[in-house]
Protein backbone atom coordinates (compact mmCIF):
# COMPACT_ATOMS: atom_id res chain seq x y z
CA UNK A 1 0.00 0.00 0.00
CA UNK A 2 1.35 3.57 -1.18
CA UNK A 3 2.19 5.57 1.87
CA UNK A 4 2.74 8.88 -0.06
CA UNK A 5 -0.99 10.26 -0.59
CA UNK A 6 -1.45 9.21 3.01
CA UNK A 7 -1.54 11.86 5.91
CA UNK A 8 2.03 12.43 7.93
CA UNK A 9 1.06 11.32 11.13
CA UNK A 10 -0.11 7.86 9.42
CA UNK A 11 3.01 7.82 7.31
CA UNK A 12 4.76 8.21 10.44
CA UNK A 13 2.89 5.38 12.33
CA UNK A 14 3.23 2.67 9.05
CA UNK A 15 7.21 3.41 9.79
CA UNK A 16 7.08 3.21 13.45
CA UNK A 17 5.01 -0.07 12.83
CA UNK A 18 7.82 -1.60 10.57
CA UNK A 19 10.57 -0.91 12.55
CA UNK A 20 10.50 -3.19 15.14
CA UNK A 21 9.29 -5.86 12.78
CA UNK A 22 12.29 -5.86 10.71
CA UNK A 23 14.49 -5.30 13.56
CA UNK A 24 12.68 -8.63 15.09
CA UNK A 25 13.47 -10.27 11.54
CA UNK A 26 17.19 -9.35 11.52
CA UNK A 27 18.35 -10.62 14.65
CA UNK A 28 16.45 -13.74 14.14
CA UNK A 29 17.41 -13.97 10.60
CA UNK A 30 21.57 -13.52 12.77
CA UNK A 31 21.01 -15.90 15.77
CA UNK A 32 23.24 -18.89 15.97
CA UNK A 33 21.18 -21.97 15.29
CA UNK A 34 20.60 -24.20 18.39
CA UNK A 35 23.69 -26.67 19.20
CA UNK A 36 22.57 -30.37 19.13
CA UNK A 37 23.14 -32.09 22.11
CA UNK A 38 25.82 -34.80 21.51
CA UNK A 39 24.24 -38.68 20.35
CA UNK A 40 26.96 -40.31 22.70
CA UNK A 41 24.53 -39.54 25.79
CA UNK A 42 20.26 -39.33 26.32
CA UNK A 43 19.10 -36.16 26.19
CA UNK A 44 18.82 -34.64 29.85
CA UNK A 45 21.78 -37.28 30.69
CA UNK A 46 25.11 -36.96 31.99
CA UNK A 47 27.46 -39.64 30.75
CA UNK A 48 30.92 -40.49 31.95
CA UNK A 49 33.05 -43.02 29.61
CA UNK A 50 35.91 -44.90 30.38
CA UNK A 51 37.87 -43.75 27.65
CA UNK A 52 38.75 -40.67 25.94
CA UNK A 53 36.56 -39.31 22.73
CA UNK A 54 32.95 -40.65 24.47
CA UNK A 55 34.19 -44.05 24.21
CA UNK A 56 34.54 -47.72 25.48
CA UNK A 57 32.07 -48.26 28.30
CA UNK A 58 29.57 -45.22 29.28
CA UNK A 59 27.69 -44.81 32.92
CA UNK A 60 23.90 -42.42 31.91
CA UNK A 61 22.75 -40.23 34.94
CA UNK A 62 20.36 -37.92 35.80
CA UNK A 63 22.82 -35.92 38.27
CA UNK A 64 21.96 -36.22 41.71
CA UNK A 65 24.42 -36.17 44.06
CA UNK A 66 26.05 -39.43 43.46
CA UNK A 67 28.95 -40.96 44.96
CA UNK A 68 30.32 -43.48 42.02
CA UNK A 69 32.08 -46.12 44.21
CA UNK A 70 29.34 -48.59 43.62
CA UNK A 71 28.81 -47.17 39.71
CA UNK A 72 29.30 -49.43 36.84
CA UNK A 73 29.46 -48.67 32.93
CA UNK A 74 27.30 -50.51 30.68
CA UNK A 75 29.83 -52.80 30.00
CA UNK A 76 30.60 -53.72 33.79
CA UNK A 77 33.35 -52.13 34.69
CA UNK A 78 33.90 -50.15 37.86
CA UNK A 79 33.22 -45.91 37.04
CA UNK A 80 34.65 -44.58 40.26
CA UNK A 81 38.11 -43.06 39.35
CA UNK A 82 38.12 -44.42 35.82
CA UNK A 83 36.67 -41.83 33.65
CA UNK A 84 38.07 -39.76 30.73
CA UNK A 85 35.73 -38.28 28.95
CA UNK A 86 32.12 -36.74 29.93
CA UNK A 87 29.13 -35.53 28.14
CA UNK A 88 26.53 -33.22 29.55
CA UNK A 89 23.36 -33.26 27.28
CA UNK A 90 21.00 -31.25 30.65
CA UNK A 91 20.36 -27.84 30.69
CA UNK A 92 22.02 -27.32 34.21
CA UNK A 93 25.61 -27.50 35.29
CA UNK A 94 27.46 -30.44 36.96
CA UNK A 95 30.68 -30.92 39.47
CA UNK A 96 33.07 -33.56 38.64
CA UNK A 97 34.51 -34.39 42.12
CA UNK A 98 37.95 -36.11 43.41
CA UNK A 99 37.90 -38.65 46.70
CA UNK A 100 33.89 -39.07 47.36
CA UNK A 101 34.97 -40.19 51.02
CA UNK A 102 35.20 -37.03 52.11
CA UNK A 103 31.53 -36.17 50.74
CA UNK A 104 31.80 -34.66 47.09
CA UNK A 105 34.84 -32.26 47.96
CA UNK A 106 38.58 -32.54 46.68
CA UNK A 107 39.58 -31.06 43.21
CA UNK A 108 36.82 -29.67 41.35
CA UNK A 109 35.87 -29.64 37.38
CA UNK A 110 32.76 -27.83 36.86
CA UNK A 111 30.92 -29.29 33.84
CA UNK A 112 28.39 -26.87 31.96
CA UNK A 113 25.10 -26.99 30.78
CA UNK A 114 25.12 -28.69 26.93
CA UNK A 115 29.10 -29.00 27.43
CA UNK A 116 31.11 -31.82 26.78
CA UNK A 117 34.79 -32.65 27.44
CA UNK A 118 36.51 -35.55 25.24
CA UNK A 119 39.63 -35.95 26.84
CA UNK A 120 40.54 -35.36 30.90
CA UNK A 121 44.01 -35.37 30.28
CA UNK A 122 44.51 -32.45 28.62
CA UNK A 123 42.35 -31.28 31.67
CA UNK A 124 44.19 -30.25 34.41
CA UNK A 125 42.97 -29.27 37.63
CA UNK A 126 44.61 -27.56 41.19
CA UNK A 127 45.50 -29.88 44.10
CA UNK A 128 46.90 -28.61 47.36
CA UNK A 129 50.57 -29.21 45.94
CA UNK A 130 50.50 -29.26 42.36
CA UNK A 131 48.80 -29.16 39.21
CA UNK A 132 47.38 -32.17 37.25
CA UNK A 133 45.44 -33.65 35.16
CA UNK A 134 41.79 -35.01 36.03
CA UNK A 135 41.89 -38.24 33.86
CA UNK A 136 40.65 -41.30 36.25
CA UNK A 137 40.31 -38.85 38.95
CA UNK A 138 36.56 -38.69 38.87
CA UNK A 139 34.97 -40.06 42.48
CA UNK A 140 31.69 -37.74 42.64
CA UNK A 141 29.09 -36.35 40.18
CA UNK A 142 26.94 -33.25 41.53
CA UNK A 143 24.20 -31.85 39.78
CA UNK A 144 23.70 -28.38 40.19
CA UNK A 145 20.73 -25.76 39.89
CA UNK A 146 20.51 -24.06 36.50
Amino acid sequence: MPTKNLPKTIRHAFTAAAVPVLAAAALTALAPPASADNPACPADRVCLFRNSYFSGGRYVDDGQILRLSLARYDNGGSVDNSASSVINNTGRPFQLHERYYVPCQGPTLLVGAHTEYADFSTVYVDYPNNTKTFNDMVSCLVGLPS
